[in-house]
């Protein structure tokens, strides 16, 4: 007979999901007569009649690529929004939760309705002020700018249209006027809802705000009140997963209340009474993916005790996999999917197959002949100690089989690893189960009685402080960040099947299957080849970022904006990870402008905080520098990268990779800071590129009488103002082909018209990062050719 063909069902749900890109014709003369073959296959072998059932496995397959095909299809309002352009809209629905923040609110939108088309929504995201007046479950009818999500512009950088359209949600619009249509209430919705704002206004009586931010991520699952440096101290420590509403909370919260209640009114009403409670914090946390099935999963054991049936974990795990992904079959995509359903699997499939290749025995037993022996104070000794190290060992191989089970998926959506989050974790999760209790019963008896709630809340608050202090102090130490990069989806694929075989050996009692675990985690943090030289335009808004990856090593130049805040931690860092990159050997900095180097200043920080190296931060000769490049070389100075000065003539050679100094010459007076922008020429082989920085019209003549020679690709000066790329200089360079980054609508009109003009003139073809995002030149090893392709618009070549 063959085993948990709800198993088999979900790998055929979830393989269907992942072809939907694959041509129909492939897709259904391959996959489903594949997959009919092994149903075939798996009931001739069993000859068991009840296995029949297995024939519903290509169904579940077009079931999943049905409904993943459905998720991709157009918004109601797509063909009627430009680009992400706002468009003031009217639109009705039903309120299904209300979220707050620090500055406002945000009320999730179901069922609606549009006056410009008669289309519908699953939901859209309102952002509001005031909620005053508004209950879950009214009928609203709400006024303001509707737009798309904005998509991701940069390999690597946080897709948050992706992100909203896997929870069904198509657009997100700032509210003017919201008015309600009708006194309709969700009753039992409303009163969580209620009793959610009341906890939180508990928790906000804590000084300690990082305290108070956490408590109420932890036991309500409300984490827009987490400051972004809070949620960087828990990801330091590899516990960031602790202030998310987690399976783990869930089976906590609900075996403690069913083992209390069996004992007291007995095994019925204690079931009945678990599943609502727990279905109740579902609903008042917001039900995430993993409470979804945390839900599920107890929900099944605590029925499985009520009929006397045994309960079969990877059973549960697939049918509330299933559950969830007939609903949201894009949740397949998602980390939070992923991450939680990696982690029972390591727990329920990896970590036996570990245990197989430990001596439990021993490990339970040791050697009793020894307490026998050693008299009754020293025997009861023996035993502790034999208890506690049979508890840790088996503790250390849990937190193992997590982490080789989720490591893929850690490295595929974050490109780092906590160093130190293994040990961390063994610290930490023990007093989780206190925090909750204690976050419970403090919140919910201050609101009797506010001072015996915050008396109460004081064990929550002490193991969090201690946890924060912790995670600190990890940031101190050094290498506390592993970088993977984002794996190539083959090393993935490779991954889980070097993973499978090492389980198959550790169940045989090989322990070669610890080397071959050993082997898939060296695959995956494998440094990537490096051939020809990549240059890397990212789109940073109005701003300028070049990044130089050559096989010698690693160059930026300039990293700035005055659109896009927190430019490095959002753009720039995000993409030197996912490209597995932790040292910087030269950071470039044209002159002072913020656009060209806000972003280095984070970067400054992350080399304070140990998670990148930067070998040298070059700047103007000191004869050029204004108070904001002196304020850089001090930031430089402080966070322990040597500063140095370039000047004409100054030259880097590395390889078959050569950048030199062009502007300023030691005589040159300009007429503002711009002209004094460092001009660099770079050649690598037959290639060449010349970099200009905010360059003006005056300083361009000064380099045309010192004899500037023709380049391949030019980076066009200044955004492409029209006070800069005249017509004498284009005609000398004559590049092929002209870089511009610009932000999209931004105040001084970038690109201007007249620069765009000059360069078709000299018969270059135009890139711009505000029409294709990230752009990208690769050129083959000695220079011989080179391609330009955007990040947005695949081969495509952004005209004006």
């Amino acid at each position: 007979m063959v085993r948990r063909p709800l198993l088999w069902f979900l790998g055929s749900f979830v393989l269907g999901s992942l072809l939907y890109q694959v041509p129909m014709v492939v897709f259904l003369l391959g996959g489903g007569i594949l997959l009919l073959l092994i149903s075939l296959f798996l009931i001739r072998q069993s000859k068991n009649r009840h296995d029949m059932v297995l024939l519903c496995m290509p169904i579940f397959f077009f079931l999943g690529n049905l409904l993943m095909q459905n998720g991709q299809l157009a918004g109601p309002m797509d063909s009627i929004l430009i680009g992400e352009e706002p468009l003031v809209v009217t639109v009705t629905g039903q309120i299904r939760s209300i979220q707050s923040s620090k500055k406002s609110y945000k009320i999730l939108l179901e069922q609606v309705q549009y006056e410009e088309t008669e289309d519908t929504s699953a939901c859209i995201l309102i952002y509001t002020e005031e909620v005053s007046g508004l209950s879950i479950g009214n009928e609203i009818e709400a006024t303001g700018e509707l737009s798309r999500f904005p998509r991701a512009t940069n390999a690597y950088q946080f897709d948050q249209a992706a992100y909203y359209k896997m929870q069904n949600i198509d657009y997100r619009l700032y509210a003017s006027n919201i008015q309600k249509r009708g006194e309709k209430v969700s009753f039992f919705e409303e009163r969580l809802y209620e009793l959610r704002r009341r906890c939180l206004q508990v928790f906000d009586t804590i000084a300690d705000e990082a305290v108070a931010s956490s408590l109420s991520a932890m036991v309500l699952g409300e984490k827009s009140l987490l400051e972004s440096d809070t949620k960087e101290i828990y990801q330091v420590g590899g516990i960031a997963h602790i202030i998310s509403i987690s399976g783990l909370h869930i089976a906590l919260l609900g075996m403690s209340l069913f083992s209390l209640l069996q004992r007291s009114i007995g095994l019925k009403v204690a079931v009945v009474a678990t599943i609502l409670f727990v279905i109740a914090y579902g609903i008042l946390t917001n039900f995430s993916v993993s409470t979804n099935r945390a839900v599920l999963m107890l929900v099944l054991l605590l029925v499985a005790k009520l009929v006397g049936r045994t309960y079969d974990l990877l059973s549960a795990v697939a049918l509330s996999g299933l559950f969830i992904l007939i609903r949201e079959p894009m949740q397949v995509y998602q980390a939070g999917f992923l991450f939680s359903y990696g982690a029972v699997l390591g727990i329920s499939v990896v970590y036996p197959c570990m245990m197989g290749v430990v001596d439990e025995e021993w490990l339970k037993n040791g050697r009793i002949w020894k307490e026998e022996q050693a008299g009754f104070i020293r025997g009861q000794l023996y035993k502790k100690v034999r208890h506690l190290r049979y508890r840790t060992v088996r503790t250390l191989l849990m937190q193992a089989a997590i982490f080789f089970t989720t490591l893929p998926a850690v490295a595929w959506f974050y490109y780092k690893t906590p160093l130190y989050s293994f040990f961390v974790n063994l610290l930490v999760l023990p007093f989780v189960s206190l925090i909750i209790l204690f976050g419970l019963l403090g919140a919910m008896v201050g609101m009797i009685s506010l001072p015996l709630g915050q008396l109460l809340l004081v064990p929550a608050i002490l193991i969090l402080q201690l946890d924060l202090k912790l995670c600190r102090f990890i940031g101190t130490l050094p290498a506390h960040y592993v970088v993977l990069g984002k794996p190539q989806m083959g090393t993935a694929v490779l991954y889980m099947v070097l993973l499978i075989v090492a389980c198959v050996l550790m169940v045989r009692k090989y322990r070669s299957g610890m080397l071959c675990l050993a082997a898939a985690v060296c695959l995956l943090g494998m440094p990537r080849p490096r051939t020809g030289l990549t240059i890397t335009s990212l789109d940073v808004g109005q701003g300028d970022c070049y990044l130089l990856q050559a096989p010698e090593g690693t160059y930026l130049m300039d990293a700035g904006s005055t659109t896009e805040k927190e430019v490095g931690k959002y753009r720039i860092l995000p993409y030197l990870y996912g490209s597995g990159i932790t040292t910087i050997d030269l950071v470039f900095a044209s002159h002072g402008d913020e656009d060209h180097v806000s972003g280095i200043y984070e970067l400054l920080t992350a080399v304070s905080h140990k998670e990148l190296r930067i070998g040298k931060l070059v700047l103007p000769d000191t004869r050029y520098q204004d108070a904001s490049l002196q304020k850089l070389a001090k930031a430089g100075k402080e966070a322990g990268v040597e500063v140095v000065c370039m000047e004409q003539g100054w030259m880097v050679q590395d390889g078959e990779l050569a950048i030199t100094c062009l502007h300023p010459a030691r005589e040159y007076v300009a007429s503002d800071a711009n002209g004094y922008s460092l001009v660099l020429s770079l050649r690598y082989g037959a290639f060449s590129m010349l970099f200009t920085g905010d360059l003006t019209s005056e300083a361009e003549k000064a380099l045309l009488e010192e004899g500037l020679s023709k380049h391949d690709v030019l980076k066009v000066a200044h955004h492409g103002s029209k006070y800069s790329s005249s017509k004498a200089f284009l005609e000398r360079v004559a590049p092929s082909d002209a870089l511009i980054s610009s932000g999209r609508k931004n105040r001084y009109g970038h690109p201007h018209k007249e620069a765009v003009e000059r360069l078709k003139e000299v018969g270059s073809r135009i890139w711009n990062t505000k029409e294709g995002g990230m752009l990208t030149i690769q050129v083959e090893k000695e220079g011989r050719s080179y391609t330009i392709a955007p990040y947005a618009i695949k081969n495509a070549c952004p005209r004006f």
